[in-house]
């Protein structure tokens, strides 16, 4: 099937020709602390609300406590109290839908994530490497001198990341297609870059000056990536092609998905032994009282 495509090439040393999309931008993780009781109050609202989201559509509420933070986690959103603040965290999908709103009550990111995935025309799974020589190639030439981590797997794919975790501005391309076992469109590697402190609050307020839109973030990550030598394919103006992202597994699906590889095939091996009818009964799913069957009787 045809497809338009950017006119703009990877510039990367050993992909100068292959061809590319932008398919996916987003806000990718966000923490956010409120302070003072006004913002407190409206964040643990909408806390409430994303949980309840989460809820909707089949994850768990559980109890979550996190360097005295105790409050509540489901799916990918999480939220707590202390003395002092009030935290809310979100990422993924979750983490896109509620960080402009997490802001607006008036709390102060931590920690955000910006992502950009781009689509290739073909498979190129030395794309890491190539960034990785190219930011080596930058330091040695008088560039800033940062960590620079490659790890190689085959089944996993490859990634590169560009910096400390704790440092303010920590940065990573992988190929999100074998990273997700498949799930994702063919060929498609993400950039993301996790800004923490006041790196992550001048990324709100420049988010903030243009309503939070999706080219935004696009233009931030590509230039946060420039700055570190690992100039990205892709331009900072670059038109979006937005492709579905893969929807998030839930606790419910996870847990349908267990029944389906490992509790089904123990109950087709129990009934070479025992009747149907026992197996219901161990499993909880027996019909009428469970008095009624031979427990110990096997088939």
């Amino acid at each position: 099937m045809s497809r338009k495509r950017s006119s703009t090439h990877l510039n990367h040393r050993h992909y100068a020709e292959a061809e590319h999309q932008i398919c996916h931008v987003g806000i990718d993780y966000i923490t956010a602390v409120a302070l003072d009781p006004e913002s407190r109050r409206a964040l643990e609202t909408l806390a409430e609300v994303a949980i309840e989201d989460q809820l909707q559509v089949g994850n768990e509420k559980k109890l979550w406590t996190w360097r005295g933070y105790r409050g509540d986690i489901c799916g990918d959103v999480a939220w707590g109290h202390r003395e002092d603040s009030l935290l809310m965290r979100a990422s993924g999908h979750a983490g896109d839908m509620w960080a402009r709103q997490a802001v607006q009550c008036g709390a102060r990111p931590s920690r955000l994530d910006l992502a950009v995935t781009i689509q290739l025309d073909r498979d190129l799974p030395d794309l890491a490497r190539d960034t990785y020589e190219r930011a080596m190639e930058y330091q040695k030439n008088g560039g800033r001198r940062r960590s620079l981590t490659l790890i190689r797997s085959g089944e996993e794919g490859d990634t590169i990341y560009i910096g400390k975790r704790t440092s303010p501005v920590f940065l990573r391309v992988y190929d999100k297609w074998r990273q997700s076992g498949l799930t994702w469109p063919a060929y498609t590697w993400r950039y993301e870059a996790e800004l923490k402190g006041g790196a992550a609050g001048d990324a709100v307020k420049q988010l903030s000056g243009r309503k939070w839109s999706p080219e935004a973030v696009r233009s931030i990550t590509w230039h946060v990536f420039a700055r570190s030598g690992a100039q990205p394919g892709w331009d900072p103006g670059e038109r979006i092609h937005w492709k579905g992202a893969p929807r998030p597994v839930s606790d419910a699906e996870r847990t349908l998905g267990w029944l389906h590889t490992t509790v089904a095939p123990a109950v087709d091996h129990l009934q070479q032994y025992y009747s149907l009818e026992r197996i219901l009964v161990a499993l909880g799913l027996a019909v009428g009282d469970p008095e009624d069957y031979d427990i110990e009787s096997p088939t």
